[in-house]
């Protein structure tokens, strides 16, 4: 079985600023070009244009996915006419119930990136912030059994399956090494088991300090820099004790603090970072 970072598909979850959003771009950047489609996936980006799959380098396209066109969209593969799907939901009626039945938003987000998945040959997925990656989710649980039949359920169940199944997807969950994201990681851990038991997550420690001996390499100063690079290894070394003894660590990735600096250098950066992985 290939290494959920790997897979066809690939949400990478996390708590707010980890560095989930760099992460999973670069992930995605990591595999583009050489022929292949790569989709990144975000939501309801606020600096982004709204619902259209842009390239945005070789092998790459971009979607910042957002309710109202997805639904949308939606609609219009269940009614098999996307203009007649459009007068559908102008009536008031509709669109309030779009808008509050639970869990609608969440569904018809994850059932975009779904059905773009045939689309491409890898799509990488930056959810939000935990709780609210976790909602997604469950609204497929909760949809598959609000609907008895019909396409809602048939696509329900479908993408249940889909999301469950590490030949078809996997679950990456990113923390940096403080003990807040690492306790939050576990317990994310623990509820991604219970929805998908057979599709194990994997786990990335993002922002590893550099050991005392890489920074010596670096050309760092002696003195205070190497007592401090010490106290901050022992540190995170300490934390990470939470993921060691829950037996996560032995399978980790990890990927290194680097210097602040440009957004699109420091993806770049971390992109020819995971290609080295595959080379491994």
């Amino acid at each position: 079985m290939d290494p959920v970072w790997r897979r066809p598909l690939v949400f990478v979850h996390g708590k707010g600023g980890v560095g989930r959003t760099t992460v999973s771009r670069a992930l995605a950047r990591s595999f583009a070009g050489k022929g292949r489609r790569v989709l990144w996936v975000t939501f309801e980006a606020p600096d982004a244009p709204e619902g259209e799959i842009l390239k945005s380098g070789p092998g790459l396209w971009e979607l910042n996915c957002v309710p109202g066109r997805a639904f949308e969209e939606y609609a219009g593969i269940l009614i098999g006419n996307a203009t007649l799907a459009r007068v559908f939901l102008r009536n008031k009626v509709i669109d309030y119930l779009s808008k509050a039945a639970p869990g609608i938003r969440e569904i018809t987000l994850l059932g975009k990136l779904w059905y773009e998945r045939s689309n491409f040959q890898r799509v990488i997925v930056d959810l939000p912030a935990t709780g609210h990656a976790l909602a997604m989710f469950n609204s497929v649980f909760n949809f598959a059994e609000l609907f008895r039949g019909g396409p809602v359920h048939r696509d329900s169940l479908r993408m249940r399956e889909t999301f469950g199944d590490p030949a078809q997807s996997g679950h990456l969950v990113t923390a940096i090494p403080e003990e807040m994201p690492l306790r939050e990681g576990l317990e994310l851990s623990s509820q991604l088991a219970e929805y998908f038991p057979r599709n194990r997550a994997q786990y990335l420690v993002n922002r590893r300090f550099p050991s005392v001996g890489e920074e010596a390499g670096r050309g760092a100063p002696p003195g205070g820099a190497t007592a401090y690079c010490v106290q901050r290894r022992h540190l995170e070394e300490r934390n990470l004790r939470l993921w060691s003894e829950a037996d996560l660590i032995p399978g980790a990735l990890e990927l290194p603090q680097l210097p602040a600096g440009d957004p699109e250098r420091l993806t770049e950066s971390l992109a020819a970072r995971m290609r080295a992985w595959r080379a491994s």
